[in-house]
């Protein structure tokens, strides 16, 4: 039977990137994509963010979770993490994480890009409340149900700083072949001024009585169709671009438990200030 390699990728750490490794690897039989010859497979691929943020709803990577009075995602993560290895026992696991601050402004970006109105500041208190991104309870849920040398830990910052390596890491323990990633951009970020215009620009739509109008605005927004008009309004007026300077050190205290798991990681010693552990 094909061992089974199931990716665990917390939103904005570049999982559409890596699907697209999956899918283009000879030896990786990815879900999406078309099946692998019999026989040429070395892993059956499974990847998906809902594995991580089960509460956000299918097909979600908002940083701000819908779980108004539910608190803390831990224990529903130990329950997808106990659920998965019932139904794929001796699977291997592969976490992506990212550093706060980054993570705090790309998952801003995705919520506005996704129509939401509310300031950053809104953003960071949602987070803090509510910890989407316990790196610790993630890895102990994992570690506990498949084992410590069946969960691999890799730091997003890696991907962006060296793609080869941080590919030739999953390569060598999985034991296939060593293949770059795509030279692509997926789902980039919003600039900062797109950042400080894009909630005005929605809420001001989401006021217009005709619904047609609001659902073309919407979707140019996920596409960031309007960027050639916010750069006209920048510059006729313009507002404070929101930047990761806005997120002060002590708006990300709340976070400084959630990676502790990580401050020894040979992977994570470049990037410990990132993840609080230092």
């Amino acid at each position: 039977m094909t061992p089974h390699l199931i990716h665990v990728g917390f939103p904005k750490t570049g999982s559409t990137l890596l699907q697209h490794w999956f899918e283009a690897h000879p030896q990786l039989d990815y879900a999406a994509a078309a099946a692998v010859p019999e026989g040429e497979a070395r892993w059956c691929v499974t990847s998906s963010e809902l594995l991580t943020a089960p509460a956000n709803g299918a097909g979600s990577t908002q940083a701000v979770p819908n779980r108004d009075g539910l608190g803390s995602i831990a224990a529903e993560l130990a329950e997808v993490s106990a659920s998965l290895a019932k139904t794929s026992p001796g699977a291997r696991i592969l976490i992506v994480t990212r550093g706060f601050r980054s993570m705090v402004l790309s998952s801003y970006s995705q919520y506005v890009r996704t129509g939401g109105t509310q300031p950053l500041e809104w953003v960071l208190a949602r987070a803090a409340e509510h910890r989407p991104w316990d790196y610790d309870a993630v890895i102990a849920a994992y570690r506990r149900d498949f084992g410590e040398a069946e969960v691999l830990v890799l730091p997003y910052e890696l991907l962006v700083r060296d793609r080869e390596a941080f590919t030739g890491r999953i390569a060598t323990w999985l034991g296939i072949e060593s293949r770059p990633l795509r030279d692509e951009r997926v789902n980039p970020s919003l600039s900062p001024a797109e950042l400080a215009w894009y909630p005005r620009l929605t809420a001001l739509f989401m006021k217009r009585p005709l619904r047609p109008l609001r659902s073309l605005y919407l979707a140019g927004l996920m596409v960031n169709r309007w960027s050639v008009l916010v750069s006209l309004l920048q510059r006729l007026m313009p507002k404070p671009p929101v930047t990761a300077a806005m997120i002060p050190d002590e708006r990300l205290e709340p976070f400084r438990t959630c990676a502790q798991r990580l401050g020894n990681a040979p992977d994570f010693a470049e990037y410990a200030d990132e993840y609080l552990c230092s």
